[in-house]
């Protein structure tokens, strides 16, 4: 059980630096904590969950980086039905002015 001084107390360095390693290490968003008391709460929260290698973190984040630049590659690609034309001559279809 906490203490009251651990609901009014701001979290530690120690514990900040402790719980953005278990968040990288179990793969979770790292929120920052308001007190000392939702620090620690977190950080047995983290502690019951299982590792990842940094290998799958790794891979993990390739994949995040692929889907997400693909959400807004497709949006700025030229589409076949935008161009007429081919080579030098081509253009784009339609008036667009």
């Amino acid at each position: 059980m906490n203490n009251s001084w651990q609901h009014h107390k701001k979290p530690t360095t120690p514990q900040l630096e402790y719980l953005g390693d278990l968040a990288i290490a179990t793969g979770q968003t790292f929120f920052r904590p308001r007190t000392y008391a939702q620090a620690s709460d977190r950080i047995e929260e983290l502690r019951e969950l299982e590792r990842i290698s940094a290998s799958e973190r790794r891979q993990e984040a390739r994949e995040w980086d692929e889907d997400f630049a693909g959400a807004f590659r497709d949006a700025s690609s030229v589409r076949d039905d935008e161009m007429s034309g081919h080579g030098s001559t081509a253009g784009w279809a339609g008036n667009r002015g």
